[in-house]
């Protein structure tokens, strides 16, 4: 932050007088006004001159009485695949932010409003995204722009920083060191190998040893000015790591060594400008500003050498995978736009009252300069000047002595609160507000993203399976974390098909959750192409991205129906495929994937009208022993029986249900494996079993007990000898015992659950083979879900595992049939009832469940 406090001038004191539109200065009595290096190492005395005073008071009486008039207009350039970029993103809503109207296009040959725009009435802000800046650069008239227009580049300093340039400039004695400038440094280009050669050449360290990128925004070349943000990215003891600059320096420094970061960069900005011949070229960009990443090289000593300097923010050292570095570039792009753009108007009349109150006249172009760098040094923000900075100016010319004493009134005053931001505690958090929400794949926010908004929504194709999310605070005393009061700062989240929840935790720093932020993630169903006309049948058993059944084709096929009906399956797990109506079996994307339907080889499974199952289940109770998945198949029973469901809960305990199909069925729940429990506390599962068993009874020993028992991936051969042993036991030998096998899942890389290899995935088949063979050997039914669920893998609905293909929603006021995700219809033949309150969806989960009650209800 930059302090207001005032402290004494280095330098001789300035008078400025009014004569003839030009700056005139006289030293103090008995002072010789020093120019040149002399200028920058002269230690005066601890005085104000009371014209400088006065000077900033004017200048500080226009900000505070500064009126905007009109809406600013801004024309942001975005490059041919700008539109989705996230830099592109936080352009919009930090000048949403700041009352900007903002037109966009993706490039200057395209743009009229561009072309059109000059004079008051037109844009006054141009930002050419990284992907536009040099087709801008080749197009904007740099030399034809108003006074009042602002670009985010300087043609001039480009150039004039190249490595060539550099190289130049090493003959002149500044502290530059680029690698590319001789052969001796060729082996030390990257970071770490600067660091090596650093820590190699510093056996006795006095100061800071690593490879710092400092991002520097100039915002004028004639007088030369510029600012340093903050933050820096630091690659030291073989990591990269954003952080603040002063931090690092002062883990074995003093505020010395940033004085000397700065006064190096100064120099070289100062050197480079100076000769570079393009820098000298005249122009009207008075406002324009330009950023740049100096790579300094810390080896041992507090002064640093200058390595090589970019033009933009260089951030490659660090990591994209946890969003660092599109985190770090979105907040010095934010702070350098805040920065720029807060305070700035241009009322006609300002210099007018400037010079009448002041007594000072200079050229229009120069007032501008000095109230706008004036502003820069008033307002508190993350940079600190660096030309001039408070112990030296970087030009002997007129405007930039006026520049200087500015900055010796404003003295920065931050170390106190960088330390307490580097260190932030609990309790410490005091705008408990989001800076930014970031994914990826990126997805868009609706409505745009705020710091005041909690709730969004976001709408996803249905290929994206997973988001990667990362949330960033305002304040640096907040914490942030997904989903769970202790869950990660970056996740890595499931997206099933249709409505999906991420929840977004604000903590004070510790464990208390000061805000939430929600944002509800759409994903849309496979795309499908109506069936006007002709159409062929195309089969598939497995998708070709993701093979799980070894020997077994993937990808459409044509298929040919064989004539008349097809006989009843003579068990749940007949081998079958997956049939959809396509123009073409060659590209999916030509198939109407609303009508998908499983068919079994050589046969079917009859659809058990509610009729024939109100009978088939009477005095009947249906034990249901297994996970969340054996639950979706439980609660489709309970709403196909009782034509509506008006209770549900997601348990992970035990649930009886007595009052079924008018009081003459009972269904029984219990969740195995409860995995959330310590091993020592965990039942095992003949005890789960027994307690279910026990819990339910009285039972026949008959098929009026039903058992059905599995999951997603638990279950194995053992389980099935378990039952067998606890129901003869139990003297329950006789009754009918089904056997749900594997299912997909949990083969997405979802933080906080362990998640199948695809080597792990393809071991699934044996594993299941083997449990049908076991289950055939104890006399038990079985449904094959893994056989249904492997071709359709993609259309998991929500849950962290990608295991889930039901869900369970509450009507809403009209509770007609609808569709509650795209590409899943609700059972045709059973609309949902006007009395229940909530409602299966789930097309898989509605055809192994199907299977399931034609096992349990044959019509013979």
């Amino acid at each position: 932050m930059l302090s207001r406090r005032r402290r004494g001038l280095s330098g001789p004191l300035l008078v400025l007088l009014g004569a003839a539109g030009c700056l005139f200065y006289r030293s103090l009595p008995g002072q010789r006004a020093p120019s040149g290096p002399q200028r920058a190492a002269q230690e005066p005395p601890d005085l104000l001159a009371e014209d400088t005073r006065k000077l900033v008071k004017v200048l500080e009486g226009l900000r505070m009485s500064r009126r905007i008039s009109g809406r600013r207009r801004a024309l942001v350039l975005m490059g041919p695949h700008g539109h989705a970029d996230t830099e592109a993103q936080l352009y919009r809503r930090v000048l949403r932010d700041l009352d900007f109207e903002i037109h966009e296009s993706t490039c200057p040959e395209t743009s009229g409003f561009l072309r059109h725009g000059q004079g008051e009435s037109g844009w006054s802000l141009l930002l050419c995204l990284s992907s536009s800046e040099k087709s801008c650069l080749r197009k904007v008239a740099f030399s034809h722009l108003g006074s009042h227009q602002r670009v985010n580049l300087l043609p001039g300093l480009v150039g004039a920083l190249s490595v060539s340039e550099l190289c130049q400039l090493t003959v002149r004695g500044l502290p530059i060191m680029p690698p590319a400038c001789g052969p001796a440094h060729q082996n030390q280009t990257s970071p770490r190998g600067l660091v090596r050669a650093a820590s190699a050449s510093s056996a006795m360290e006095a100061g800071p040893v690593g490879v710092v990128n400092t991002y520097v925004v100039v915002t004028s070349v004639r007088p030369l000015t510029a600012f340093l943000h903050d933050i820096a990215v630091v690659t030291a003891n073989q990591m990269s790591r954003a952080t603040r600059l002063g931090g690092f320096l002062s883990a074995k420094t003093s505020q010395e060594a940033l004085e000397q970061t700065k006064g190096v960069i100064g120099q070289v900005l100062e050197a480079a400008v100076s000769a570079s011949d393009e820098a000298k070229k005249p122009t009207r960009c008075v406002l324009c500003y330009q950023l740049l990443t100096f790579t300094l090289l810390f080896s041992g000593s507090i002064t640093p050498l200058v390595t090589q300097v970019d033009a933009g923010l260089t951030l490659s050292a660090l990591s994209d995978r946890d969003f660092d570095r599109q985190v770090t570039r979105d907040l010095i792009l934010e702070d350098t736009l805040r920065f720029l753009l807060s305070s700035e108007t241009q009322p006609d009349d300002e210099q007018r009252v400037f010079a009448e109150a002041s007594g000072v006249r200079m050229p229009a172009d120069q007032f501008l300069l000095l109230r706008d760098f004036h502003g820069h040094m008033m307002a508190p923000s993350p940079f600190q000047p660096v030309c001039p900075s408070v112990s030296r100016s970087c030009a002997a010319t007129r405007l930039s002595d006026v520049l200087l004493a500015v900055v010796r009134h404003y003295v920065v005053g931050r170390d106190d609160q960088s330390q307490a931001s580097a260190n932030p505690t609990a309790g410490s958090c005091v705008d408990a507000r989001l800076r930014q929400i970031y994914s990826d794949p990126p997805f868009t926010l609706s409505p745009p993203f705020s710091p005041n908004v909690k709730e969004y929504h976001a709408d996803v194709t249905f290929d994206t399976l997973t988001i990667q999310v990362r949330a960033e605070p305002a304040d640096a005393g907040c914490g942030v974390r997904l989903d769970e009061r202790r869950g990660p700062r970056v996740s890595t989240v499931s997206v099933g098909l249709g409505r999906n929840r991420i929840s977004i935790l604000v903590t004070d720093g510790g464990e208390t959750v000061v805000a939430v932020y929600t944002v509800h993630v759409f994903r849309e169903g496979r795309p499908s192409l109506p069936m006007f006309g002709d159409h062929v049948t195309c089969g598939y058993v497995q998708d070709c991205g993701l093979r799980v059944l070894p020997g077994r084709s993937c990808g459409l096929e044509p298929f040919s129906r064989p004539p008349g009906p097809l006989p009843a399956c003579t068990s749940g797990h007949a081998a079958g495929r997956w049939l959809v109506p396509c123009l073409g079996c060659s590209d999916t994307r030509t198939c109407d994937w609303r009508e998908v339907a499983w068919q079994p080889d050589g046969c079917s499974h009859p659809v058990v009208e509610r009729p024939l199952l109100q009978e088939c289940m009477t005095r009947r109770k249906v034990l249901f022993l297994g996970d969340s998945t054996n639950r979706g198949i439980m609660y489709f029973l309970l709403e196909r029986l009782n034509s509506s469901l008006v209770d549900w809960v997601k348990s992970h305990d035990t649930l009886v249900y007595k009052n079924l199909n008018h009081g003459r069925t009972w269904v029984s729940f219990s969740y195995y494996p409860q995995f959330w429990l310590d091993h020592k506390q965990r039942p095992t599962f003949k005890q789960a079993l027994t307690r279910l068993l026990r819990r339910s009874g009285p039972l026949a020993n008959s098929n009026l007990t039903v058992l059905v028992v599995g999951g997603v991936q638990w279950l194995n051969t053992k389980h099935l000898q378990a039952v067998r042993d606890v129901l003869d036991s139990e003297s329950l030998g006789g009754v009918q015992v089904v056997v749900k096998s594997l299912g997909m899942g949990f083969h997405l890389p979802v933080d906080g659950i362990r998640s199948r290899s695809p080597k792990e995935i393809q071991q699934l088949s044996r594993e299941n083979q083997d449990i049908i063979s076991a289950a055939k050997h104890h006399a038990f039914e079985v449904i094959d879900t893994l056989a249904i669920t492997v071709g359709r893998y993609q259309d998991f609905l929500p849950g962290r595992c990608a295991c889930h293909f039901h869900q369970v929603d509450k009507f809403r006021t009209d509770p007609a049939p609808r569709t509650t995700q795209r590409g899943s219809r609700p059972d045709a033949m059973d609309p949902p009832s006007r009395v229940g309150s909530y409602h299966v969806t789930g097309a898989v989960n509605q055809v192994y469940t199907d299977i399931l009650l034609s096992r349990l209800c044959p019509r013979t």
